[in-house]
């Protein structure tokens, strides 16, 4: 019987680790692909800024204050 329940709780914090490893795949996913699509727009974003700086004859860099 004490087997049995040992052999138990193994399997159950088997399972729950394996349930634990997909979430976190599952959510670096997610996260993956907000943070590729928000590099997107700001990519487009900072695009629109220095093709507008150009038309006033400016030039920017990313890193002008």
């Amino acid at each position: 019987m004490v087997r049995r329940s040992e052999d138990e709780a193994r399997n159950l914090q088997e399972n729950v680790k394996q349930e634990l490893q997909r979430k976190a795949r599952q959510l670096y996913t997610e996260l993956a692909t907000v943070v590729q699509e928000q590099s997107a727009r700001v990519h487009a974003a900072w695009e629109v800024v220095r093709t507008e700086a150009a038309k006033l004859g400016k030039r920017i860099s990313p890193l002008t204050q």
